[in-house]
This record gives C-alpha cells, sequence and structure tokens, in this order.
C-alpha cells in the first residue's frame, strides 16, 4: 500500500487572491473532441464570490454531453483515472455508481456527464445510507479478502501538516497565537501514530451526490481521489456535510459493513483538526478570510472544548 498522500507544505495564505479560471477556447474542445461545440456553460456554483468556475458542461452539435474541469494540478487527472480504473475492474459492487474520467489534455479533465437531480434536503435514510455504502465500499478496495481492515501506515506526516498549517493561519492572523498553540499541542495529544489507508475520494457530501434517473446515487466531482489515510476522508465528509446525530448514524451503519469506522474519540478528534486546518488554509490563500469562516470556527470551537473538557463533534 502507497503510503498516505500528506500534501504539500501550504504556503503562507495571506499571499494575494486566486485569479478566476477562464473557459477553455470552443474550438480547443472542437478539435479535441471531433465535434462543433454547441454549449459551454459553467457546471456548478462559484465557491465563494469572485472565484470564477472550475467545471463547465459541454455540450457538442453531435448531442454529446460531457463535464470538463480545469484542474488544480496536471498529475491529479492521472491519479483519478487509475483509481477509477482499478476500482471498476474490480468488480466492485458500486464502482459504477462513480462518475469515470473519459480524457485528459493537459489540465482539462474530461468527466461522464451524469443527468440527475440534487440530493434532497433533509436526505431520506435510504439515501443517506446508500452513501455510506458507496464510502464503505470505496475505503474496502484494496484490501486483503475477507479481511477488515486495511494496510496501517504512519501517521507522522499529518502531524506535521496539522503544525505547519496552524502556523501559517497564526501568521496570517486568521487564529490567534494562543488558539495555534493549543491546538497543536492537541493535535500531538490525539496522533493515534498509525492509521489505514486506502483509497480516499476526500470530497464525499451532497454537493457531490446526484439521484440517477434509477433513483439511485451517483458519486460525481471524483477529481480529488487519492490514497490516503481512511478516516481523514470520513472525517473530510463530516465536516463537508453537516448531518444530524441521527443522520450520521445512519450513514456510518451503512459504512460499517465494510470497514469499521474510527470509534476512538482522540483520532477522531486528530482526523477532524487535520480536515480543518487544510480546509482553513486552502479558502484563506485562495479568497481571504471571509471564504474561511466556517472551518476558522470550527477551529476555534474545538479549541474551546478542549479546554472545557468536552469532545469536540466528529466523525
Amino acid at each position: 500500500m502507497t503510503p498516505p498522500a500528506a500534501g504539500p507544505a501550504v504556503p503562507p495564505p495571506a499571499a494575494g487572491l486566486a485569479t478566476p479560471t477562464p473557459p477553455p477556447p470552443p474550438a480547443l474542445l472542437a478539435a479535441w473532441l471531433g465535434a462543433e461545440v454547441a454549449e459551454l456553460a459553467p457546471a456548478g456554483a462559484e465557491p465563494w464570490p469572485g472565484a470564477g468556475c472550475r467545471t463547465w458542461r459541454v455540450t457538442l452539435a453531435d448531442a454529446r454531453r460531457f463535464k470538463l474541469r480545469r484542474l488544480r494540478a496536471v498529475a491529479d487527472g492521472g491519479v483519478v483515472s487509475t483509481l477509477l480504473r482499478e476500482f471498476a475492474a474490480s468488480g466492485a459492487a458500486g464502482a459504477a455508481r462513480f462518475a469515470g474520467v473519459v480524457d485528459q489534455r493537459g489540465d482539462l479533465l474530461l468527466e461522464e456527464w451524469i443527468d440527475g437531480e440534487p440530493l434532497p434536503d433533509p436526505p431520506p435514510d435510504a439515501l443517506l445510507a446508500e452513501a455510506g455504502d458507496l464510502l464503505g465500499r470505496l475505503h474496502a478496495h484494496g484490501r486483503a479478502p475477507g479481511a477488515r481492515r486495511a494496510d496501517l501506515v504512519p501517521t507522522a506526516a499529518h502531524r506535521a501538516s496539522i503544525e505547519r498549517q496552524l502556523g501559517d493561519l497564526r501568521a496570517a492572523g486568521a487564529l490567534s497565537a494562543a488558539t495555534a498553540g493549543r491546538l497543536r499541542e492537541a493535535g500531538r495529544a490525539w496522533d493515534p501514530r498509525e492509521t489505514e489507508a486506502g483509497v480516499t475520494h476526500r470530497d464525499l457530501c451532497a454537493d457531490n451526490l446526484l439521484v440517477g434517473r434509477d433513483g439511485h446515487l451517483v458519486v460525481i466531482d471524483n477529481e480529488t481521489m487519492l490514497t490516503g489515510p481512511l478516516d481523514f476522508d470520513l472525517a473530510r465528509s463530516d465536516y463537508r456535510w453537516p448531518l444530524a446525530p441521527e443522520q450520521r448514524a445512519c450513514f456510518l451503519r451503512a459504512y460499517a459493513a465494510h470497514r469499521d469506522p474510527c470509534t476512538e474519540p482522540a483520532a477522531a478528534r486528530f482526523w477532524r483538526l487535520r480536515a480543518l486546518t487544510l480546509s482553513a488554509c486552502f479558502r484563506l490563500r485562495q479568497a481571504g478570510l471571509a471564504a474561511a469562516a466556517v472551518p476558522l470556527a470550527a477551529l476555534r470551537q474545538m479549541d474551546a472544548e478542549r479546554q472545557a473538557g468536552e469532545p469536540a463533534a466528529g466523525p
């Protein structure tokens, strides 16, 4: 098993805001896809005002339709394509419910276009269970037959990333020195030292789930897939998809049919801290303090709850 990617060092988040991403020229797409472009339209909302769009719906004159994405790193496309192809080739039930990659040219990734409806809010239990089942099947992929646990890998690189990102947030004035310091010490205390690694989605949430024509879920926007810590993926999903306790329990019951979720409170808090520091730094670097308000508030809540001797919410 390949060790989980801890991610590159995050540069100081106050260095400047990201430039909105322009769509590719229709002529380039026509030459690539072998047909004239009938429509090129944004396929999703801006993550924050002024950020621009990185995904487009491409409708060709021959009626074919695709989702087009401009990647942040060219290498990401190859990783995602390989992981999705291996998952599909395994014959695992549910693999076909993950939208696939069609082709890649440079930083442009061409994906299947999925016709479907957004996940209802609140989602019914049947769809919550289906989402948990799909993530559980993904996490179980590549594991030895009959095994309930995946390979264990060290967490030291992730603890170092947490500490580096807390330092960046302190330097940018997003967190006080006292809060950043206490969270750094908390991360050291909560670190499980080892964790299960496997294929992770890294963004399983309501925004990336559609209800297909057959009434079942399809997982879209799979461009962030990597090999990494499975409990981090659960923590990331919990942060990105806030659910009521009974809804999260429904999700986890279905997930647990394929893998035992993290039940050790300290380890769960460690991975939540990892998810929050990563998100806060990314949003602060891309769009400034306002865009990072949610993860920063959650970090301050973790600090306050630890000081009060209460457990922080987590997966």
